[in-house]
């Protein structure tokens, strides 16, 4: 039996004057409910509600396994990733040359902090006056630099606005600040000696004059305690980001950086200091070759194989590769050197030689490390695979019970 039928023009005419009107065939309106009646028969409605009941229990059992009630089939099957429209998964970070220019500097700078206050202990005063003008001077050329790479110099300002301690680049920021200002006075100093010295006296008033040898013996232990720190923070900054090669390396990256410097500034000392009085240069030297090249070994060995990737080939690879045959060559000549001097035949060519190439190795890991950085962005392999082995571990481990897509 069919049910009673309303002529079709009168909700039409209804739906228009409510607002409720759509046009035929397009479902519901976006606005308000449109006002809608049946004009199908009781007999196919029922037919219908069947069909959709059936429908729903198919589904169900399809989702247990079948007929035999199993587990859950999945129904898609492994893709290979890629990513969306081609585009990186991490955005790279936006740091260019100059900041890898800052890394050098800056550990040149920390490194020369404590060489100065090692050579202000020992009375060693060629290696402290000479230290102190570098830690200055690397430390003023670093910041240039690090303006520069920010692209206008009032943006410099912006570091400052906040002091927060969870924050590598905060913190970076103040004790950066407070290095250079703390190593400008004892370095003004050893200029006005250096002057008097050569004959060239500037007119600065006695008491000034006086000030600035007492601030110097009093700012030195300063820049020698925050020398390490500045030296190593910027590695710290690096593994806290979310870039691939620097993450997975967060556990060896401060002790790269902390003793790329030392090395770095104890060649920077024998360069500018007579062999005789470079002593403790050299030791640091050596001591910081033998930690980088540990450091750079064990992080290579404990990081994912496939990010691994990315220190070992191209730019990275290459600027790597020579580090490493700059900075074994530099503490060779520097025992050699050392050697040399305890037997009483002083070689300030091979000192200067051995300097260089610390020097110049130093360069080249700290832009191996951000070329590397920049380089595992550009993959979507070098975020996904990584993740994806974390993940089997973990399920392995019965750490992970569900399909999650990422895993710290």
């Amino acid at each position: 039996m069919t049910e009673f039928r309303i002529p079709k023009v009168i909700p039409d005419i209804v739906n228009r004057v409510t607002g409720r009107w759509a046009p035929p065939g397009t479902g519901e309106s976006k606005g308000k409910q449109r006002l809608h009646l049946d004009y199908v028969d009781r007999a196919t409605r029922e037919r219908q509600a069947e069909r959709q009941s059936e429908d729903l229990e198919a589904r169900r059992r399809f989702r247990r396994g079948g007929k035999s009630e199993g587990l859950e089939q999945r129904m898609v099957p492994d893709m290979e990733f890629s990513s969306y429209y081609g585009r990186p998964i991490v955005k790279a970070p936006p740091w260019g040359w100059p900041i890898g220019v800052y890394l050098w500097l800056g550990g040149i700078a920390g490194g020369s902090g404590v060489l100065a206050f090692g050579g202000q202990l020992m009375r060693n005063s060629e290696l402290a006056r000479n230290m102190r003008i570098s830690a200055f001077g690397s430390a003023a050329l670093g910041s240039l630099a690090l303006v520069g790479d920010l692209g206008r110099p009032e943006r410099a300002l912006n570091m400052f606005r906040v002091f927060k301690v969870t924050s590598p680049m905060s913190m970076g920021s103040y004790l950066l600040l407070t290095f250079a200002t703390s190593a400008a006075l004892p370095a003004a100093s050893e200029a006005d000696t250096l002057l008097i010295e050569n004959g060239k006296v500037i007119a600065l008033p006695k008491p000034l004059r006086t000030f600035l040898r007492s601030a110097s013996e009093a700012s030195t232990p300063i820049t020698g305690t925050l020398g390490p720190l500045l030296a190593t923070y910027t590695g710290v900054l690096f593994s806290n980001t979310s870039v691939p090669a620097w993450s997975e390396g967060r556990e060896y990256l401060p002790y790269i950086f902390g003793s790329s410097g030392a090395l770095a500034a104890g060649g920077t000392a024998m360069i500018v200091t007579s062999p005789e009085n470079a002593g403790p240069a050299r030791v640091l030297a050596v001591a910081g070759t033998a930690t980088e090249m540990y450091s750079m070994h064990r992080m290579k060995a404990t990081m994912d194989p496939t990010v691994r990737e990315v220190y070992e080939k191209d730019s990275p690879g290459i600027l790597l590769k020579a580090s490493e045959a700059a900075v074994v060559a530099g503490s060779l000549g520097t025992v050699a050197a050392h050697v040399l001097n305890a037997l009483g035949k002083r070689s300030r060519g091979l000192s200067i030689a051995s300097g260089v190439a610390l020097v110049a190795g130093s360069a080249f890991t700290r832009f191996g490390v951000l070329h590397a950085g920049h380089n595992s962005v550009k993959d979507p392999k070098y975020v996904v695979e990584p993740q994806k082995r974390r993940m089997e571990k973990a399920r392995a481990e019965g750490r992970l019970s569900e399909n999650i897509t990422t895993l710290s």
